[in-house]
């Protein structure tokens, strides 16, 4: 029926169900950013939009292709219902053309894995003794992230504002400085 046009493949998304005051918000803080003196749209030059995202570290089912006597890689795992994830932190800003140094800036600032790096106090048998390993934060409370204050210096452009900052919608575990 597909091939001779009777059905037609199609794809929607999911929209946000917004109420009356989410729409109100919406307007307010769009507003927020214009100027009324001369009904100039902030430009927003000098925000860094900070977002997080989570990645599982594995699957609990996972597809391989093998030619003939091929055999699937041993998985193992304590639970299969407790495997670990990894949060990555992500800043950009809008691009600009920096005059002072006489470059364009492309408005990434970084990505940054929030993981520790440990050594191993005793062996087992997956690593030696003293061997280092990396694992992920595990986050108790909201904590400082000191890798952004440290990056962010080097690249703001010159003659610029102190650089505001700006998160995602939902509210962070993590306070970046």
């Amino acid at each position: 029926m597909l091939k001779e046009g009777r059905l037609h493949r199609r794809s929607t998304r999911i929209k946000p169900a917004l109420t009356t005051e989410n729409k109100h918000m919406r307007v307010e803080h769009v507003l927020s950013y214009i100027d009324d003196a001369i009904h100039n749209f902030e430009p927003m030059e000098n925000v860094i939009h900070i977002d997080e995202k989570w990645f599982n570290q594995d699957t609990n089912t996972r597809t391989y292709m093998f030619l003939e006597g091929g055999l699937p890689p041993q998985r193992d795992r304590k639970s299969k219902n407790f495997i670990p994830k990894t949060m990555f932190l992500a800043a950009v800003a809008r691009p600009r053309y920096d005059f002072h140094r006489k470059c364009r800036w492309s408005g990434k600032i970084g990505i940054w894995a929030l993981t520790e790096e440990y050594v191993a106090q005793r062996s087992s048998k997956y690593r030696p003794r003293d061997s280092s390993d990396v694992t992920p934060f595990s986050f108790k409370k909201t904590m400082p992230i000191p890798i952004f204050r440290h990056s962010t210096p080097t690249f703001w452009p010159l003659g610029w504002k102190e650089a505001g900052q700006f998160g995602s919608s939902s509210s962070p575990r993590i306070l970046p400085i």
